[in-house]
């Protein structure tokens, strides 16, 4: 679980390098990596508690709300023309950001209930 926390934190970190060098294209497609990675982390919660069949319509259930930007992702590295802005990119990672800090906040509260650090 804190090993994929860890992945998406370091993706967001070379993200904002990423936005900052005005590499919009890879800035977005990390965000979304990060936080393809934190939503893992918080699915493998569930390991042991669910069967495998349960897990994986969860997963199916994720990537289903992921399409769209994931879709975006695919026309990007196909080179499809799509255009991202400054601004739309900036603000995607903010969210990313957010999206992976409350996923860690989650899973540190879950653990420490159940007395793991």
């Amino acid at each position: 679980m804190r090993d994929f926390i860890k992945e998406a934190e370091k993706l967001l970190i070379a993200a904002r390098h990423d936005l900052n060098m005005g590499d919009y294209y890879s800035c977005f497609s990390k965000s979304y990596h990060a936080m393809v990675l934190s939503i893992k982390a918080s699915l493998s919660l569930f390991e042991g508690r669910f069967s495998k069949t349960e897990i994986e319509m969860l997963n199916r259930d994720v990537e289903k709300k992921f399409k769209d930007i994931h879709d975006q992702i695919l026309l990007m590295d196909n080179g499809a023309g799509f255009i991202l802005n400054e601004k739309e990119v900036k603000e995607f990672l903010e969210e990313a950001g957010d999206f992976v800090q409350k996923s860690k906040n989650d899973l540190e509260e879950w653990l420490q209930t159940k007395g793991e650090k």
